[in-house]
């Protein structure tokens, strides 16, 4: 079970204020019919092969990608700010999906991949991803098997030069969808929101099926 820290849970009590301002400001936002669709990838691009550990030590590599669409998205635990309030936008996604008409929209997956694998090992990121949803996946590996994917999806991340142990990651803030055949499908910009990324998901399974 994931135990916050003191650190942590500032860290996810500012998280939980930042969606308050984040649901305020969509809430009183002008509605346009094509939001959330995110910025799709056309045609679809597929991913180069990797080789990840997930939390539970086993290899996850691309072939975990196939078979159902996924929203990756890439941060690491000790974040103070866009990856809790992601990932909670994520977990209210998930659970949306699980009641949609379509079969492939209710199998897909949750991908969390830590780009800091010095503090994040298995376990650790296991019990993250868990926090958030019990069936979410964690994975993370070396900086040179993680750059293998982050540069075939187009993810960017470096650490940022500070003293101690408490240093900071800096990475991209997308989530990013990928198709059953492990393609990149589209990405969707900070600051994501759990109805819109339920419904661009539900919108993509849909005019796959009709293709």
């Amino acid at each position: 079970m994931f135990t916050p820290t003191a650190r942590t849970k500032k860290h996810l009590r500012y998280a939980f204020a930042l969606l308050c301002v984040a649901a305020a400001a969509w809430w009183f936002a002008p509605r346009d019919e094509h939001a959330g669709a995110g910025e799709r990838v056309q045609p679809p691009r597929a991913l180069a092969d990797f080789q990840l550990l997930d939390g539970d030590n086993q290899a996850f590599t691309r072939a975990q990608l196939q078979g159902r669409w996924s929203l990756v998205f890439f941060g690491y635990t000790h974040c103070p700010d866009v990856c809790p309030v992601t990932m909670s936008e994520l977990a209210k996604a998930y659970t949306l999906l699980q009641h949609a008409e379509d079969a492939a929209a209710r199998k897909a997956q949750v991908v969390f991949i830590s780009v800091d694998p010095a503090r994040d090992n298995p376990a650790l990121l296991k019990s993250f991803a868990r926090y958030f949803d019990e069936r979410f996946i964690a994975a993370t590996g070396t900086l040179e098997q993680l750059t293998a994917l982050t540069d075939s999806i187009g993810a960017r991340h470096r650490r940022l030069t500070e003293q101690g142990a408490e240093y900071r990651v800096e990475h991209s803030s997308d989530v990013w969808l990928i198709d059953p055949q492990a393609r990149l499908y589209a990405k969707f910009p900070a600051p994501q929101q759990a109805q819109e990324l339920a419904r661009s998901v539900k919108i993509a399974v849909h005019t796959k099926e009709r293709s």
